[in-house]
Parts: C-alpha cells; sequence; structure tokens
C-alpha cells in the first residue's frame, strides 16, 4: 500500500470519527432528559410535571386511607423521567401485542403510593405506566423462567430480606414463583426489544432508568424492584437524581 492511499484512509477515518462524535454530541444535550427515537423529553417538560406535583402535595397533600395521614411525595427527577419515557414505550408495546387500553387509570391508586394527588399530571403518568404494564404481563401467564432469572429473584429477595428459612431449591420448584418470575422475564423481554427499536438513550444523570415488572412490598407503599425492563442499558448508576 502507498503513502497516498494510506494517508487518504486516515483523513477517511478522521472524518467518520468527527461525524460519529458529532452525532453523540447531538443526541445528550443538557436540556434534553431522554430521547425517544427522533422525539425529545426536554428538562423545561420534566420541570413542568415535577413543579405541578410538588405544589400540589404541599396544598392539597394526599391522605392516606387507612392511617388518615398525609402519604409523602417520594417523587424524584429520575421518577419522572422514567414515566414519561414508559408511557409511550409501554404504549408501543400494547400496540404491537394488541392490548386494549382502558379508557382511564386508576389514579388514586397511584396517588396512594406516590403522595402526588391524581389531579396532578405525575399520578395520571405512574397510573397509565403501572397499567400497562399489567396487562403486558398477562400476555405471557405460561413463560417459562431460566434459572438465571429465578437465581436474580432469589439472590434479590435474599438481600432484602425476604426469603428466610427457604433454600434456591425449594423456591425455584414453586410453581407460583415460576409462573411470576416467567411472566415478569418475558414481559422484561418485550419492552426491552420496543425500547431498543424505538432507540432510547436517556440523559446519563438520570442513570440507568426502567420500569419494574416483579417486585416485592417493603414498607407500603413501597416496593422493592426484583426484575427490570432497562430502557438505556448504556447508562449506569446515576450522578444527579434530584433538583428542584
Amino acid at each position: 500500500m502507498n503513502m497516498h492511499r494510506v494517508r487518504r484512509l486516515a483523513s477517511v477515518a478522521v472524518v467518520a470519527s468527527l461525524a460519529v462524535t458529532a452525532l453523540s454530541a447531538c443526541r445528550s444535550q443538557p436540556n434534553v432528559a431522554a430521547y425517544l427515537g427522533n422525539e425529545r423529553v426536554t428538562e423545561t417538560r420534566v420541570q413542568s410535571v415535577w413543579d405541578e406535583a410538588q405544589h400540589a402535595a404541599t396544598t392539597t397533600p394526599v391522605t392516606d386511607q387507612s392511617t388518615q395521614q398525609a402519604v409523602p411525595l417520594t417523587m424524584t427527577r429520575a421518577d419522572v423521567v422514567r414515566v414519561l419515557v414508559a408511557v409511550p414505550v409501554l404504549d408501543r408495546v400494547a400496540q404491537q401485542e394488541s392490548i386494549s387500553l382502558p379508557p382511564q387509570y386508576n389514579d388514586e391508586a397511584a396517588a396512594q403510593i406516590t403522595g402526588a394527588p391524581q389531579t396532578t399530571e405525575y399520578a395520571r403518568l405512574f397510573a397509565h405506566m403501572q397499567t400497562v404494564v399489567g396487562l403486558i404481563l398477562q400476555k405471557e401467564p405460561n413463560a417459562a423462567p431460566s434459572q438465571a432469572d429465578l437465581r436474580t429473584v432469589y439472590d434479590e429477595l435474599v438481600a432484602a430480606g425476604q426469603a428466610a428459612g427457604v433454600d434456591f431449591n425449594t423456591f425455584s420448584a414453586d410453581a407460583d414463583t415460576k409462573q411470576a418470575v416467567g411472566m415478569a422475564a418475558a414481559a422484561q423481554t418485550t419492552i426491552e426489544t420496543t425500547t431498543k427499536a424505538i432507540d432510547v438513550r436517556v440523559n446519563p444523570r438520570y442513570g440507568q432508568l426502567g420500569v419494574s415488572v416483579l417486585d416485592v412490598p417493603q414498607t407500603p407503599p413501597q416496593s422493592k424492584p426484583l426484575i427490570t425492563a432497562v430502557f438505556d442499558p448504556s447508562t449506569s448508576s446515576p450522578t444527579v437524581v434530584d433538583q428542584s
């Protein structure tokens, strides 16, 4: 190979490298919280949902139906980004899987879980997200879980102190357990496949976001995710979670 051809190839490589860098830069603008293909979830949109929920929770706090005490607002900015990304992704899954969506969602239950009044957009989005996840789970009631899926769930339960006195062999042989984990693993695959097709990218400041398809109750109304459908596997732990 002569020197002229070497220089020409080197020039092409530099141009290609610059093009990739430019593309990456335009897909990580600081005023964008997430991308869904060519669509954007802007920080302005996130702030609007955040501000409304904060204001409503302060002026008209949610009352726990059992204790009559105020339900604390547990929402973080990452949670706001999660629901704003989750709803269009899950609606796409529902469309692909021919899942009929209800005319309305249980905003009141969402308020009890999140502390965001049911009149807020955050409560409505949260209710929408949870409902559609439940419908997707019901699509494959007979999906068989892998041993890896069962082990992952078991280890998470052990870490949460929820598997005392139960060994893995007993846990993995239980029919109800296998059905729950199988359904969750199938839903995880379906959601993540759609997320990849849409080309979802989350601003790294929010870390690795996703929707839980299987969790275990903790201190009411909170729960611990056991299997999560991740939106953007390229992200890692969040560096920024809350910011008013």
